[in-house]
């Protein structure tokens, strides 16, 4: 679900593990991360604050159980399902679109935000 959420191309720890990290890079991670936390249907943040408080607080059996429950219950969601199938329209699962990510920048807005 962090990938999810987190993205590929956005590798903070990396670039501060390398000591290449200024305070703009920071800001400009934050910034990222943000719109690409706003830009999720609000149940789906909910279901992953669910899985990350269990995964920071239990043990990782659990996390993972929890975590694999609450990735569930987000795809179930009709809202989730329309918009993993537009992602697949634009370019989702495709080795491109993987490599690039570029998709990401033609999905529509969610539309319950």
């Amino acid at each position: 679900m962090n990938d999810s959420i987190l993205g590929a191309r956005d590798d903070l720890g990396a670039l501060e593990i390398c000591g290449r990290c200024s305070n703009s890079g920071y800001t400009s991670f934050v910034e990222r991360l943000a719109r690409r936390i706003a830009s999720f249907p609000a149940h789906t943040i909910a279901h992953v604050k669910a899985a990350v408080d269990v995964g920071v607080f239990g043990s990782l059996a659990e996390g993972l159980l929890v975590e694999a429950h609450q990735s569930d219950l987000s795809v179930a969601s009709e809202v989730t399902q329309a918009r993993v199938a537009e992602a697949l329209k634009v370019g989702a699962e495709t080795f491109e679109g993987e490599l690039e990510l570029e998709f990401l920048s033609r999905l529509s807005p969610d539309p319950s935000s």
